[in-house]
């Protein structure tokens, strides 16, 4: 090996032998590896991959790389020709596959993690039946989408803990400035080493080793210290050949204080580095310092009370303060029965973690045996531990969790590593009645993987639930109500965007609810000042601006989809969330043009009130009367003692004043006469208007309209029962000549003949005498007036 490679080894791997990667910065590599290579062009691709997929051939491992943008297939096999000049012939033996992503992670139309995961277990069952070595794969990354990267991320995950049992190594690419910092966190987090470009060189990053460290360096000035405060690895930083930067953990193990481990005037390498290993120490620095990347190695250190501490340093090249520096993580290897008794610490904590958890857990084999639940379990379901350890889990209470999907999905988690997420239960439980709960179960992983348990949590969410339900139903008898009532409703969201819209402020804007959705509240809800024909600033502006209810000015227009103008109240106010914050507005409208015609009709008609024979009255909001003319006084005064004003108040003035409509009209009878009451709201004086007009008279002509119409059709039906039953002939013919009644004799006669000419159907008369064809006694009558003959 190379001076400056570092043997890389796939951790917990059932797979053993060493294999040569290609890559300088790798040397040689074992089975079960899996790294990621941040890129920023595609000439970085080339310069990993090439040498990669050339040195696979070389070992005689299948290859298998799948491309996609800057490297696609076709510059793939240009490239890797160039490099590999009897290429054909591992093509015609079939040892290499370049393909498109669409042909492998997306082809079934998707991204489906556990069909690309089984894809490469076959793969490599495939190549080693063949006769390879082993699978050589690499993947590009660039085609994945943003919706895409959680259920990806997983898939990494779960490739990073499987590939380590079988004889596969995989280099997975990403381009760096598609990534933000969280990402490239989970991408190392997912990978047991990191490949990355700096400074024109290729660096390797341990990706499972230290990742707290090294995530922090990631984050924020504040989040890093919090992290690296709190590493219990003794942590500093180097620059200038001084120790800038100290945590807690290396102050309370050095016995030394910040001030004094970050002083000029401290030599860090006399005061903590045992003689022995002084000079390795200042080789390693210097090296780093050249740029040189350097192993871990193992340094003895000592305290200020003079015990030692063993520790492995691993150094990383930053920036700090804008200066080029060292992060410098040493990790304490000095008793192992510390480690141990660490241990034994975490495991009692992440217990009392369980057991303060307040949803039920329980801890389940791979048969789905219940070893374990926490207390919060017993609590809920109101069971002891002798009812339910050691017993199968769908066999608990009368089988109530014996559900066939569940039991199979559950079954499925150990052998294939997958998870049950949000798997809803909606049962009568034997002792606290019909709950609905979700389920969640995951694989535990323990020291080793020697064991194979289950972690079932179950969380109650009926009242939840009962709330969405209820909380659905408000919302639908909400939109019933906006859609029954007489104005206008548009909402939108923050942006200003039309969210909901009743049928009503879809008349009136011409925009159909479904076409409006989605769309700027500009374009939908036009609006201008009437006499200065210029726009108005539309109110979701201003509400999303000024967060208050407000109200449009006098003299607005709504101008529809179709042009049409229409004057318009209106008012709007913010919708806020349960904090306060303004998360969208509704604006409710109305038409005016009926109320402005009839209060053009009373303004009319006031302006000469006194002289005006209708009663005019006006009362305040409390019922006090504030004006009347002579003739509403006239009317008083011949109600005598018993005239009060209320015979013309409205009942229902309190209904009137909550409406937002302003006009309205009510019948009354006063002394026998009919009066119509055209009642006006004049809200800005908090004042009832009413104008009292006398349809007595009207209402006596309609009285003897309906009536005459009843005598009519009494005697219409007498006189036709009269001429049916005659045995004398009767026809009745019009001023044409043209019959347009027979009764029944006359029917029974001639036959059908209305409509026919009566000169046409009566040709024979005692008396020959005719005119023109009509008998004279006929043409007498009709032309002559006579009345008979």
């Amino acid at each position: 090996m190379k001076s400056g490679k570092m043997p890389v080894h796939a951790e917990s791997s059932a797979v053993v032998g060493k294999v040569k990667s290609g890559v300088d910065i790798l040397g040689e590599v074992s089975w079960g590896t899996h790294l990621c290579m941040f890129y920023e062009t595609w000439h970085d691709l080339v310069d990993i991959l090439v040498p990669y997929f050339k040195q696979g051939l070389e070992n005689d491992e299948y290859c298998m790389w799948v491309t996609s943008k800057p490297l696609e297939a076709e510059d793939a096999w240009r490239t890797l020709r160039r490099a590999v000049k009897n290429l054909d012939d591992y093509v015609a033996k079939g040892q290499i596959e370049i393909l498109d992503y669409k042909e492998w992670y997306t082809r079934a139309g998707g991204f489906k993690a556990d069909r690309v995961l089984r894809g490469w277990v076959r793969k490599e069952k495939e190549a080693v039946k063949k006769g390879f070595r082993g699978l050589r794969i690499s993947g590009n990354t660039l085609w994945l989408q943003r919706r895409d990267w959680r259920s990806f991320s997983k898939y990494e995950d779960k490739v990073n803990r499987i590939i380590g049992g079988h004889r596969m190594i995989a280099v997975c690419t990403y381009m760096l400035k598609r990534c933000r910092p969280s990402d490239v966190i989970d991408v190392v987090n997912s990978h047991q080493y990191a490949i990355m470009r700096k400074d024109k060189m290729w660096h390797l990053i341990a990706g499972t080793r230290y990742r707290t460290a090294l995530e922090a360096m990631r984050e924020s000035e504040e989040k890093y210290r919090a992290i690296v405060e709190n590493s219990p690895n003794l942590i500093g930083i180097i620059q200038d050949g001084y120790l800038k930067y100290v945590n807690k953990a290396a102050c309370e193990r050095s016995g030394w204080t910040f001030q004094e481990m970050t002083s000029p005037s401290f030599n860090f390498i006399e005061k903590l580095v045992k003689p022995q290993h002084q000079d390795l120490v200042r080789e390693n620095l210097a090296r780093r310092l050249r740029g040189e990347q350097i192993p871990p190695y193992e340094v003895t250190l000592h305290t200020k009370d003079g015990s030692e501490i063993q520790a492995v340093v691993h150094a990383q090249k930053i920036t700090y303060q804008g200066k080029p520096a060292d992060l410098v993580i040493l990790a304490d290897i000095t008793e192992q029965k510390r480690i141990q008794d660490s241990e034994r610490k975490a495991r009692e904590f992440a217990e009392s973690i369980v057991e303060t958890v307040r949803e039920p857990l329980l801890v389940l084999d791979r048969d789905l045996r219940i070893l374990s639940a926490n207390s919060s379990f017993y609590e809920i379901f109101q069971v002891t531990p002798e009812e339910t350890e050691k017993r199968l889990l769908y066999e608990l209470w009368n089988r109530q969790w014996d559900i066939p999907e569940l039991r199979k999905l559950l079954e499925e988690i150990v052998p294939l590593n997958t998870s049950v997420e949000d798997y809803e239960v909606d049962h009568e439980f034997e002792n606290i009645g019909r709950r609905i709960m979700l389920l969640n179960a995951r694989r535990l992983y323990t020291k080793g993987n020697k064991t194979e348990l289950i972690l079932l949590a179950i969380e109650d969410v009926t009242e939840r639930k009962l709330a969405e339900r209820a909380l659905q139903e408000s919302e639908d008898r909400l939109r019933i109500t906006l859609q029954s009532i007489g104005d206008a409703v548009i909402s939108t969201d923050s942006h200003g965007t039309v969210q909901m819209m009743n049928s009503v402020a879809a008349d009136l804007t011409g925009w159909t609810e479904d076409k409006a959705l989605g769309r700027p509240i500009q374009e939908v809800f036009h609006i201008m000042n009437e006499e200065t024909r210029q726009p108005v600033e539309n109110p979701v502006t201003r509400i999303m601006r000024e967060g208050t209810v407000i109200g449009l000015g006098n003299h607005t227009l709504l101008v529809s989809r179709k042009g049409r103008e229409i004057p318009i109240a209106d008012s709007g106010a913010p919708i806020r969330d349960q904090h306060g914050n303004i998360h969208g507005v509704v604006l409710v409208f109305r038409d005016q043009t009926e109320e402005r015609r009839v209060r053009r009709e009373i303004e009319h008609l006031s302006s000469f009130p006194q002289l005006d024979p209708c009663p005019i009255l006006e009362f305040n909001y409390s019922g006090e009367l504030k004006y009347i003319n002579s003739a509403a006084e006239k009317i008083l005064n011949q109600l005598g003692s018993a005239g009060k004003l209320e015979v013309f108040l409205p009942a229902d003035l309190d209904v009137m004043q909550s409406s937002q409509q302003d006009v309205f009209e009510r019948e009354v009878t006063i002394n026998n006469t009919v009066y119509l009451l055209h009642i006006y709201l004049a809200r800005q004086f908090k004042s009832v208007r009413i104008y009292a007009i006398d349809i007595t008279e009207r209402k006596e002509i309609e009285e003897e309209l309906r009536r005459s119409e009843a005598e009519h059709i009494q005697t219409s039906t007498f006189l036709d029962n009269i001429l049916s039953n005659m045995s004398d002939y009767v026809w009745v013919a019009d001023e044409d000549y043209t019959i347009r009644y027979l009764n029944k004799a006359a029917e029974r006669f001639y036959g059908d003949v209305v409509g026919k000419k009566c000169f046409k159907v009566t040709r024979s008369f005692e008396r020959p005498c005719y005119h023109h064809g009509i008998p004279c006694e006929v043409h007498e009558l009709l032309e002559k007036g006579k009345d008979h003959f």
